[in-house]
């Protein structure tokens, strides 16, 4: 089962408990002040970043290569997508 886990938070910490219960097929949603914390490398293909939250934290499309940003829209259809969605503050 794919999980969404969807970050809220800059703090170290959250980020070491969603790699202990990572599994293939699951993606991170960098949200508010987790869109600070973009030093995923390992996890490039499912990191994605909400582009207003980006904007608002001067944080450009091209600076964040390993990071996909996406629209309000978009994160609604990733909801959908995924069989859970887990919230971490």
């Amino acid at each position: 089962m794919a999980t969404l886990h969807q970050l809220y938070s800059a703090n170290q910490d959250v980020l070491t408990r969603i790699t202990s219960s990572w599994l293939d097929g699951d993606a991170i949603l960098l949200l508010g002040d987790a869109c600070l914390l973009t030093s995923f490398a390992s996890l490039s293909d499912s990191l994605l970043m909400r582009q207003k939250d980006a904007e608002i934290r001067g944080i450009r499309a091209q600076s964040q290569q390993n990071v996909r940003l996406i629209s309000d829209s978009e994160w609604v259809a990733l909801t959908l997508t995924f069989d859970k969605t887990v919230s971490w503050f």
